[in-house]
């Protein structure tokens, strides 16, 4: 805090003290004021220096060195207000006396104000005015002036007794904020445990499910309080009763559902049916709970995230299962935030293609199946030509743009099998499976063609924008990603020396 008032305090103490030394002048003051306007200055600049080193380098210094040093350059500036009061003439005016005692609360308050935060730096700095405006009053022969004196030592307690009230206050609130940080904390932690806390609950409850049919209301608490929809499926007929928090979560109401479990198989998602009866199947024959997360559709026609724990709670005597009992729990936000935390590790952050590591995993698999099925794999490294001039004249903003731009065209330009991805600064790769070299070549003119002279780069910006493609392929060019991108690079590097605008093959080192 005492950091962050430092440019404008300091910069105010010199212009008060510039304004108090016209005062001193006024008053009929002795020249050697002038050194204690110097001091003044000096010492303000000492605290905008460190302020200044702090800001510019603040690993050279910790932040207790930091307020050591700031709180004894404060201490000089306080000593050299003493100086100022000191120095007073000692036959005065009344304007002039109230003007210098004006002075003095102007002082203390300001001070209190600001370096109550720091008590030490708050006592050296209004400690010694107070001791100079004393020590001036003493020297005045009337017994007013010793009145004076006593009430100026009264109002220096109460700003000290308010400067401590402060400065109990602030670290009160600094100890709540950080108590609240722990409470966040804990929430999150709390969350990260709740899907565990979920199954263990699924699995009391099957241990418990008779002695609870006794006390349905005690269930029913018990869900509530959870959140959680719970279902009874009788495993022979088919039948299922389910709680008004499992409808809810899917839009419905009681005269939607025919008590049935078609209620459940009807509204799962194509893609997660499959996966979530072969669950359920193995949870049956291992007499496990289970836990899954699928989809369901909602009334209004979106798709509910849910994770669902359950397990076989009845038996007939032959050991098949009678009745299933189980909770759901709506976890559609928490399946946004994980494909979200996905992309955003996946993908590059201002084009949106692959980012590096994605796209070199991704490629690693490709070649995968490239040698095991026997296909054509081919590789384009792409480099944006005299991209450094764009951002030099035109500024980053506009580099922005052209590869934003870039981006959008090649994804335009290719199929879904195909992958592209942002190497690096204005470099981007192309991975083209089952694909030959023939193909790849032709299918490489065309992107240069189309980013040459493309407007829609750069719009409203006179700029021509060319690429340089250096094509590398499987198994010619290499084996791994790494030697094909090696080979693409080089590739590239001989099309940039050519001339640019240009692409050139790996394999028979050609060019066009």
């Amino acid at each position: 805090m005492l950091y962050l008032q430092a440019p404008a305090a300091n910069k105010a103490a010199m212009a008060f003290a510039l304004a108090t030394y016209v005062l001193v002048h006024w008053m009929g003051g002795k020249p050697e004021a002038v050194f204690w306007l110097v001091a003044l200055i000096l010492g303000a600049l000492v605290r905008l220096w460190l302020w200044g080193q702090h800001a510019l380098a603040p690993q050279l210094r910790d932040d207790q060195s930091w307020l050591n040093a700031y709180t004894l350059a404060g201490g000089i500036v306080g000593l050299s207000w003493a100086c100022a009061f000191i120095t007073a003439p000692h036959t005065l005016s009344t304007e002039q006396i109230i003007a210098l005692i004006l002075l003095y609360f102007g002082i203390s308050m300001a001070g209190n104000l600001v370096l109550s935060m720091h008590l030490p730096a708050l006592l050296l700095y209004t400690a010694p005015p107070a001791v100079g405006l004393s020590y001036w009053l003493y020297q005045q022969p009337a017994p007013t002036y010793q009145f004076l004196m006593v009430g100026l030592w009264f109002f220096y307690l109460a700003v000290w007794h308010f400067g401590r009230n402060l400065h109990e206050r602030l670290i009160n609130s600094l100890n709540v904020e950080a108590h609240n940080q722990e409470l966040l904390e804990d929430q999150v932690r709390e969350i990260y445990y709740r899907d565990r806390l979920v199954a263990r609950q699924t699995e009391q409850l099957r241990r418990t499910n008779k002695a609870l049919q006794q006390s349905g209301e005690q269930l029913e608490y018990v869900l509530a309080g959870a959140n959680l929809g719970f279902w009874d499926w009788n495993y022979q007929t088919g039948e299922q009763e389910v709680n008004e928090r499992w409808l809810d979560m899917l839009g419905l109401s009681r005269e939607d559902i025919s008590h049935n479990i078609k209620d459940w198989t009807d509204r799962l998602h194509p893609d997660d049916r499959e996966h979530l009866m072969e669950l359920i199947q193995d949870s049956i024959a291992r007499r496990v709970s289970y836990v899954g997360d699928f989809r369901m559709l909602h009334k209004d026609g979106h798709w509910v995230w849910i994770q669902g724990s359950g397990g076989v709670v009845e038996y007939d005597p032959e050991g098949r299962p009678l009745r299933l009992c189980g909770i759901y729990q709506e976890i559609t936000d928490r399946k946004a935030m994980e494909r979200q935390l996905e992309y955003q590790a996946t993908h590059d952050a201002l084009t949106g293609l692959l980012n590096r590591r994605e796209l070199l995993e991704r490629l690693e698999n490709e070649l995968n199946r490239a040698n095991r099925y026997a296909k054509n794999l081919v590789v384009f490294l792409l480099d944006i030509d005299h991209f450094k001039q764009i951002n030099d004249n035109l500024g980053h903003k506009t580099g922005d743009r052209v590869l934003q731009g870039f981006a959008d065209l090649l994804n335009d330009q290719l199929r879904k099998m195909d992958l592209c991805g942002r190497y690096g600064g204005e470099e981007f790769i192309i991975v083209l499976p089952e694909t030959k070299i023939d193909q790849a070549v032709g299918m490489g003119e065309r992107l240069r063609s189309l980013v040459e002279g493309n407007e829609q780069l750069a719009p409203g910006l006179e700029l021509s924008i060319t690429v340089s493609i250096g094509i590398a392929d499987y198994p010619a060019s290499g084996d791994t990603a790494a030697e094909l991108i090696e080979a693409a690079d080089k590739a590239l590097y001989r099309a940039k020396n050519q001339g640019r605008n240009r692409i050139a093959t790996a394999s028979n080192g050609s060019s066009r």
